[in-house]
């Protein structure tokens, strides 16, 4: 449990009881350390890694989350143009395999050891993967188990951007190139049938995960050839399928826990992207500032300090999602119901500055007040959001928090007496 401590504000005031006179004659200023904020662990109902803008694949130990394990799955497609014509897999007839190569943008996702190399296999899958479904962190699919390329990564070269460049087996190279022309290849529909995606996976003992672009134009299956009369190779592009690819993600911590369970107050609490391990906060008694009649809030953050480890990437950005009763998030037809960014509609999406996350919950607050908002809880989750979109589970960041550095900082006016 964790008292507040209440900040000043020069912003217009939100108030709170009827017929309240806001001239500066007539207020006092006033801040209080009664209130609480409940902090500690779950795990969320759902962690969902579909569709996310990263592919993530790799393994490492964790002093506090155990092993950490991620694999990926994607399908490719055929390429289309900006007004979405597809290009039908048609080589010219004289053309010459060379060779078949997957490449990948790295956007410097990386956690875990970079001083040693990461071991990876690329496989066939062996099931075609949904367009539509939402695929968990934990769902799995069927590959072919023997790989058609290994590779081992230099990690200290994909600090920076850059890109991976790896060779896949002839064999399923000419297998491909033998489908040019052919009326399996003129639809996305019809080549993935016969090339239903792959997955790439741990071969072999890592000490890091790496993160890979799901949606740059690097990120490719090229397929090499050649003309007889021609001395520069040509390529054929097969980019990466937009709404067909997830991250199968596991630790050992989340392993433990069952979805919604709750483990209880603790000192430190945690955080960990991609295996839906939150930190669940409560305020339970917050309303008793219904109980000031004729209030005015200035302004109310919620402000958690956490800090980061050498080694271990901590979340960049972080929300906040409504709990019920149940530990489950709260939706809104369907949709989870984020915290808004002040004066927005938008979520609210909080970065990293001095070691803090700070949150502006003023006018929640005085709809929260007012009856108009009813949360059980709050899960403070890693997220990516772009201004668009906003994307959950998308990395392995993590983070320890101690409960007491979790604090509610409410500033507000009153009548005088």
């Amino acid at each position: 449990m964790i008292s507040t401590i209440l900040l000043t504000s020069c912003e217009d005031p939100t108030s709170i009881g009827s017929n309240l006179d806001l001239g500066l004659n007539a207020l006092t200023t006033t801040y209080a350390d009664t209130f609480t904020v409940r902090a500690s662990t779950m795990r969320v109902d759902s962690a969902i890694t579909a569709n996310t803008p990263t592919l993530l694949v790799g393994q490492y130990e964790d002093p506090i989350f155990g092993t950490v394990s991620a694999q990926t799955h994607f399908q490719v497609s055929l390429p289309a143009n900006a007004y979405g014509t597809i290009t039908p897999f048609k080589l010219d007839d004289t053309a010459v395999y060379d060779s078949l190569y997957m490449t990948f943008l790295t956007p410097a996702v990386i956690q875990g050891d970079t001083t040693k190399p990461l071991h990876i296999s690329i496989h066939k899958l062996t099931e075609d993967l949904s367009t539509t479904k939402s695929y968990l962190n934990d769902a799995a699919v069927t590959y072919n188990a023997n790989p058609i390329a290994s590779k081992s990564l230099v990690l200290k070269r994909y600090a920076n951007v850059d890109t991976v460049k790896i060779r896949l087996s002839d064999d399923f190279g000419k297998e491909l190139f033998a489908l040019s022309g052919k009326d399996d290849a003129t639809t996305n529909e019809k080549i993935k049938v016969i090339l239903k995606g792959f997955t790439i996976k741990n071969n072999g003992k890592n000490s890091a995960i790496l993160g890979l672009s799901a949606t740059s134009g690097v990120t490719a299956l090229r397929l090499y050839y050649h003309k007889p009369a021609e001395i520069t190779a040509s390529v054929f592009g097969f980019p990466l399928a937009k709404e067909a690819k997830f991250n199968k993600v596991s630790s050992t911590f989340a392993s433990k826990l069952q979805p919604k369970q709750d483990v209880g107050l603790q000192a430190n609490v945690y955080l960990q992207s991609g295996v839906g391990i939150a930190t669940k906060l409560t305020m339970p008694h917050i309303k008793n500032l219904v109980k000031l009649d004729k209030i005015a809030i200035n302004k109310a953050e919620l402000v958690i300090e956490a800090d980061s480890i050498a080694g271990f990437a901590y979340p960049r950005q972080v929300v906040l999602a409504e709990l019920d009763a149940n530990n489950a998030f709260a939706r809104t037809t369907n949709l989870v119901t984020y915290l808004p960014a002040e004066g927005a509609t938008t979520v609210q999406a909080v970065p990293y500055l001095s070691k803090k996350y700070t949150f502006n919950i003023t006018s929640y607050l005085y709809e929260w007040l007012r009856e108009k908002r009813n949360p059980q809880g709050f899960a403070l989750l890693a997220g990516t959001y772009d201004g668009t979109s906003l994307y959950l589970n998308d990395n392995v960041s993590r983070s320890v928090i101690q409960a007491k550095n979790i604090k509610l900082k409410v500033y507000y006016s009153s009548t005088k007496k």
